[in-house]
């Protein structure tokens, strides 16, 4: 803990050691549990966490996180009101917040995000989307959201949004969450023209191999009926 300027490690059972420095801190000793309050930064390994007030209690190797929070570890972002995490488990409870997973390039946000899992979420009053964008082309919001990376979103009292505008609604769902590439079904692509009429974009994408891929193409167009189109892809090595 650092305290006026002083740093001292943690002991851990971690594999790296616990570092935390702030403003000022207080150790409980009977409790074995470290207080930290004013520009909090907690270092373990390739984790950091930023925050007003960090209690972190050395015997269970948990933490509790308020005001300002961020953490970040290699690349995968958190930003949040509140955050509880066990630095072994990897499980928590994470309040109004967003996180941002690299790999896949995910935006999930929630008012309680429970981190069940490894990889694994169970979100109240959540949305999901891949896009960076404040307004991103496409989201999914629900009321009840569990997510499991590499695997499926599953959803209750879904909305499909476009441009932040509701387009259906789904009592359920459940939806590829990827970070590979796979094979399926694009989503859809909705347009209106004045030559053309409502057009509705269709593809299939095939994941071929690494170097390889392939997209199917069947367009619905209101005043010229169907459209089919291939386009292969081979990356040069």
């Amino acid at each position: 803990v650092c305290v006026c300027g002083k740093q001292i490690d943690v002991k851990s059972r971690l594999a790296n050691p616990v570092h935390i420095s702030a403003l000022t801190g207080e150790y409980k000793k009977e409790e074995n549990v470290y207080i930290a309050q004013g520009m909090v930064e907690l270092r373990e390994g390739t984790r950091i966490l930023k925050a007003d007030y960090v209690r972190y209690d050395e015997d269970i190797k948990e933490l509790v996180a308020r005001g300002n929070v961020v953490f970040e570890d290699e690349g995968d972002i958190v930003e949040c009101d509140r955050l509880e995490l066990n630095l072994i488990t990897k499980k928590g409870t994470i309040e109004k917040g967003r996180i941002f997973l690299k790999k896949g390039n995910f935006h999930i946000t929630g008012d309680e995000i429970d981190k069940v899992g490894e990889s694994t979420y169970t979100i109240k009053n959540g949305a999901l989307t891949t896009c960076d964008l404040e307004k991103p082309a496409w989201k999914f919001s629900a009321r009840d959201v569990d997510i499991t990376i590499e695997g499926y979103a599953k959803t209750k009292g879904a909305m499909f949004h476009i441009l932040d505008k509701p387009v259906f609604y789904l009592p359920w769902g459940i939806f590829p969450v990827k970070t590979e590439r796979q094979s399926g079904f694009l989503l859809p692509e909705v347009a209106l023209s004045t030559r053309d009429g409502a057009v509705v974009k269709n593809s299939y994408f095939y994941a071929i191999s690494k170097d390889k891929d392939a997209t199917f193409y069947l367009d619905f167009i209101e005043k010229r009926s169907f459209k089919f189109g291939t386009e292969f892809r081979y990356a040069l090595k």
